[in-house]
């Protein structure tokens, strides 16, 4: 075990520690194939999405579920096909039991999180619904903040200052969060004052305007960039 400068990380969790993107197609396209045999009607990954960005987009600022939004898009879509509100139910029944069945960690993951040391405060903080405790893997945590409980999510200053509280830590330039997305982890750490890193696995280009404090391409680098990096003296 090591020592870190750093007082508490946290992590994005889709596409940063978890394949989101690839638990959501194979949910989509059970509930597709099942609306299928179950009413004859085939609906497409990419429709179910669509529709469920439109239904987002109009629950905009409100603090409204993960499940709400995706049963509300279901529920158009049976409906618009003459079928009951009812068999929107089972279609998000299909859809929730096998999208929260099990976890696939980016490469990685979980070695990391088992190497970070016991001295360091853990936190998860989305803007989804993948919660670690449901996954299977919450042990690895202090505490888990999902967006979808607020009416605001990063890169909103407001969501990091949530994190600071539930932390109990008022140096900001001693936390380092982690995420995938330029805008919602990077601008959204660095605007609330904390410092950022990039987890790039596919080393897209960089943002001109954006800069994370910290880049890496590998979950492993995380390690050694916890016991390396210094903080600047106020």
């Amino acid at each position: 075990m090591f020592v870190t400068h750093f007082d508490a990380i946290s992590f994005d969790i889709d596409q940063t520690l978890i394949d989101f993107k690839a638990a959501l197609d194979e949910a989509l396209q059970a509930a597709s194939d099942w609306l299928f045999d179950y009413s004859g009607h085939r609906v497409s990954i990419n429709e179910f999405q669509h529709q469920r960005d439109l239904v987002a987009k109009s629950f905009a600022g409100k603090a409204v579920s993960m499940l709400a939004i995706r049963h509300a898009s279901f529920s158009q879509i049976v409906t618009a096909r003459g079928l009951s509100v009812g068999t929107a139910d089972l279609l998000l029944d299909v859809f929730t039991r096998v999208r929260f069945c099990s976890v696939k960690f980016m490469p990685g993951a979980r070695a990391m999180l088992e190497k970070l040391p016991s001295g360091l405060k853990v936190a998860a903080l989305t803007n989804g619904n993948s919660n670690p405790n449901k996954l299977g893997f919450g042990r690895y945590f202090d505490i888990i903040i999902s967006a979808e409980n607020f009416p605001y999510e990063k890169p909103d200053p407001r969501i990091f200052a949530v994190l600071l509280s539930k932390l109990e830590l008022t140096a900001r330039e001693r936390v380092i969060h982690v995420g995938d997305c330029l805008t919602n982890d990077v601008s959204g750490a660095n605007q609330a004052g904390l410092k950022s890193v990039w987890y790039n696995p596919s080393q897209k280009l960089a943002s001109p305007t954006i800069k994370p404090n910290f880049e890496i391409t590998h979950l492993a680098e995380l390690i050694s960039l916890l016991k390396t990096a210094k903080i600047p003296s106020a």
